[in-house]
């Protein structure tokens, strides 16, 4: 599954941690996680520069925002 456009999971009471694997994707649109159960951080292998939308809000991440999402956040991306 390498040209998934759309990752729309929210609200599915997911739980545990987003995995690694996501980053192994060569290009995604959107990427929904929010209102779920998932917890952890945010795996260093989603690459920021191959989506246009994330949202992963109403879970029990931790840790710190990697570069690449704080950069986006702070230039208006979506």
């Amino acid at each position: 599954m390498k040209k998934l456009q759309v990752l729309h999971l929210l609200t599915n009471h997911l739980s545990g941690q987003i995995p690694t694997s996501l980053g192994n994707l060569s290009f995604f649109s959107y990427v929904l996680l929010q209102d779920n159960k998932l917890e952890g951080t945010i795996p260093s292998t989603l690459d920021m520069d191959k989506s246009i939308s994330l949202n992963m809000a109403q879970n029990s991440l931790v840790g710190p925002i990697t570069s690449e999402v704080e950069d986006r956040r702070h230039s208006g991306w979506p």
